[in-house]
């Protein structure tokens, strides 16, 4: 069967759209809130330059279809979801003519601008210097590695910035956080109450964390699950008579509250059971 030219290049385009929006689509959904939640902001501007690095430096040593699809579904996924939504997150800290003008110009030319560039990187790679898939991969590489330093100090621009110009309110401890009874040898779960903690900075997002007052761990028949908020496990025969546990909060910005609870030891009469 003779298929043309042009309709497999019809499949192959197609099938490429749908595989990097819906893995787009995947990725802001289930990844992006985890990535701000745990490396924030400049961390998020990071992930797409490696993503990069990676991709065509393993397209620089096998540069084969099958590669060169997985990276270009990879790259253009990450760049619609992760690293559209921190472009857009670097101008919240900024002043208003920054976020007017200077994003307006940003978008209207400075994009365009680049796209522009992008073809006569491309049109004289090609037809002055006769350059293959695998040179276009290594100016690629080295442009990815020089991105990847571009994002570290943006990043630490950011940072500068939210500190400097946005007022950043420290979490709170809202409700006590009530005492635990355990009887030797039972297990048991203790959940904590879903504002225990609150912050008034829009749309922050706190990280809990849990040990023994002055950063000890916690004792190994205690675990935390900082997802639920919940602390659950099976207390020892001897386990002491009682324990405290610092539960703690912390933002984006570093900024944090703690409370503490009792966990307290019972006894169970033989009657009572």
């Amino acid at each position: 069967v003779t298929v043309e030219l042009s309709t497999v290049i019809e499949r192959i385009a197609s099938n490429f759209i749908f595989s990097f929006t819906l893995l787009g689509l995947l990725i802001q959904f289930f990844l992006v809130s985890r990535v701000y939640r745990y490396v924030g902001v400049s961390g998020a501007l990071l992930v797409l330059p490696i993503v990069a690095a990676l991709g065509y430096g393993l397209m620089s040593f096998m540069p084969i279809f099958t590669m060169i699809y997985a990276v270009k579904v990879l790259e253009n996924a990450t760049d619609y979801s992760i690293m559209n939504t921190s472009r857009q997150a670097l101008f919240l800290p900024t002043d208003r003519a920054t976020k007017y003008e200077g994003k307006t110009a940003i978008d209207t030319f400075f994009w365009r601008f680049g796209d522009l560039v992008q073809a006569g990187v491309i049109y004289v790679g090609l037809n002055v210097f006769g350059m293959a898939l695998v040179d276009f991969a290594v100016v690629n590489l080295l442009l990815a590695i020089v991105w990847i330093g571009l994002a570290v100090a943006i990043g630490r621009e950011y940072r500068h910035l939210v500190k400097t110009n946005v007022l950043n309110q420290a979490p709170e401890l809202a409700r006590p956080i009530p005492d635990l009874q355990i009887a030797p040898g039972s297990p048991f779960e203790h959940v904590l109450h879903q504002d225990t903690f609150v912050d008034a900075d829009p749309g922050d997002v706190l990280t809990l964390s849990a040990a023994l007052p002055g950063g000890a761990p916690l004792p190994d028949w205690v675990a935390f699950d900082p997802h639920r908020r919940a602390f659950s496990g099976q207390a020892p025969t001897t386990v002491e008579e009682t324990t405290v546990i610092e539960v703690t909060a912390t933002d984006f910005e570093g900024l944090s509250a703690a409370g503490r609870f009792m966990v307290r030891r019972v006894t169970i009469d033989s009657g009572d059971r």
